[in-house]
């Protein structure tokens, strides 16, 4: 008759009978406080002269934009300046105008540039 024969368990290598170590505790980033504040200080630089350039900006516009409307008045009241002169002249009209439309391509530039 045949024989059953059964099968032995596999020996385990060296390795496998060995504990494994436990890996040591995550270690925690070492950043001074001084790095810290410089970042902060920087941050905070940066952040402050964005807002006043936004606010400088908010000025501008808003000037160019008074007196290009006090200048449309002046115009539709008959040669009125800025200044309430009456009788203006062809030449100051011109003047006028010519720096109403150079503010107005500076408000364009300043927009484009945003």
């Amino acid at each position: 008759m045949t024989s059953f024969h059964t099968r032995s368990a596999p020996k385990l290598s060296h390795k496998a009978g060995k504990k494994l170590r436990p890996l040591p505790p995550p270690q925690k980033a070492k950043v001074s406080m001084k790095a810290v504040s410089f970042f902060v200080l920087g941050l905070a630089l940066f952040l402050s002269l964005l807002l006043y350039k936004f606010i400088l900006s908010q000025e501008s516009t808003t000037k160019k934009s008074s007196v290009l409307a006090s200048v449309q008045k002046s115009q539709l009241r008959g040669g009125t300046t800025v200044n309430g002169r009456g009788g203006v002249d062809d030449d100051e009209a011109a003047a006028a105008l010519l720096k109403t439309n150079l503010g107005l391509a500076n408000m364009k530039s300043d927009i484009a540039s945003v």
